[in-house]
């Protein structure tokens, strides 16, 4: 099949689909935090994981037209030797309503879904698809640890730019010149000395 026709089956195949996966993000609690949101993330510690949460993001082609139903499935893959071993499946039908444009879906992955039902460190996947067009999550770490994220990381270098008492807006609309300065030159401690006449961009 050359490049047009194969083009031409994936716009046909786009143009009978309802909706399409938009985005999978995984957490590992359904609390949200002080600004509403989840705390999505590509890193678990091994220690903290009773199971994994996963919103997958459907985009509705069929917004302000016609509800629909379909089927949701959420695969777990453990990557190994370059190659995924599928170790949990998850189906759900689903309701979408004419008014809804990006609806997300939750689903849930125990360790009782597990093979051997514990987590195990190493490097996962999620793909997930509605009615058989899929879309995957970024590589999930699960390291050892119980989930500090001062254990896995350290900031290297702060960017700093000019002072001025701009609106977000407004310093959008500008150029910046950001200079990026090993993090030891600036101790920042609640308590400990700031950069003078700067901002600090990390």
């Amino acid at each position: 099949m050359d490049q047009d026709k194969a083009q031409q089956s994936i716009d046909t195949l786009s143009e009978k689909v309802n909706g399409v996966v938009r985005s999978v993000r995984v957490s590992c609690s359904p609390e949200n935090d002080y600004r509403g949101e989840k705390d999505y993330r590509s890193v678990f510690g091994v220690q903290e994981i009773e199971c994994l949460y996963v919103d997958t993001e459907v985009l509705n082609k069929q917004f302000e037209g016609e509800p629909w139903e379909g089927k949701m499935t959420v695969r777990l893959f453990r990557l190994e030797n370059g190659k995924g071993q599928c170790l949990s499946v998850k189906e759900r039908g689903i309701k979408v309503e004419r008014q809804d444009a990006l609806p997300v879906y939750e689903e849930r992955i125990d360790r009782a879904d597990l093979p051997e039902q514990a987590w195990k460190q190493g490097i996962y996947r999620i793909l997930a698809d509605i009615d058989g067009v899929a879309g995957q999550s970024e590589d999930l770490y699960i390291v050892p640890g119980e989930g500090k994220p001062e254990k896995y990381f350290r900031i290297l270098h702060a960017g700093l730019d000019r002072f001025c008492e701009e609106t977000e807006s407004e310093a959008q609309k500008r150029p910046h010149s950001f200079r990026c300065h090993p993090i030891e030159k600036y101790p920042f401690l609640p308590d400990g000395p700031k950069p003078a006449g700067g901002r600090v961009g990390i």
